[in-house]
């Protein structure tokens, strides 16, 4: 979903209801007001921090309940706020270009594994039940360039990850574990 940059979104099933309001800054990232409001209990947190729209006047926003936390996607970084406080659970700033060819990361979430795995078309990152970082895996480019195609796939214990390089498509198996390659890693298709 998206948040303006002066706007408002429904969260958790209309339970939830999170403001924006941006400033843009002088000559660096703008500052991104926000306040989460309670809509049973009233009772709200106010947050900000420096980020400024992943694209014109609005941020990408997963909410991802499992993990207490809104993952908010920027132009600078992507980053996971703890629903209750608005603190930063972490926080993964973006490489030059990275996130331009895409209209948002994608978002895979790994129910049995309290997890949710994130990716661009240049990295894959997992974030653990509390929004933080439990791996990060990047695509090689000092070789030949290779590229994220399209979504990850979980299955089992596993995180698929379909990739593009020059005149053939692969892919490599990740565990969700601990983000390491597992076995059957190295499919191809085309020549």
């Amino acid at each position: 979903m998206q948040l303006k940059t002066h706007g408002e979104v429904l969260a958790r099933s209309g339970r939830v209801l999170l403001q924006a309001d941006y400033s843009s800054g002088d000559g660096g990232p703008g500052v991104l007001s926000l306040r989460l409001e309670d809509q049973e209990t009233f009772d709200a947190v106010d947050g900000r921090l420096r980020l400024d729209p992943w694209s014109g006047d609005a941020y990408e926003l997963f909410d991802w309940p499992a993990g207490n936390c809104f993952v908010l996607c920027g132009a600078q970084a992507v980053v996971a706020l703890d629903v209750s406080t608005l603190a930063i659970a972490s926080s993964v700033t973006m490489e030059y270009e990275e996130g331009e060819t895409i209209d948002a990361p994608w978002f895979v979430e790994a129910h049995e594994h309290h997890a949710l795995v994130i990716a661009t078309e240049r990295r894959v990152w997992c974030l653990d039940d509390r929004g933080a970082i439990r791996w990060m895996w990047s695509c090689a480019t000092a070789e030949y360039e290779r590229w994220i195609l399209d979504s990850p796939e979980v299955a089992d214990a596993r995180v698929r990850i379909p990739l593009g390089a020059e005149r053939r498509g692969i892919s490599i198996n990740l565990s969700i574990i601990d983000g390491l390659q597992a076995g059957d890693s190295a499919s191809r298709s085309g020549s």
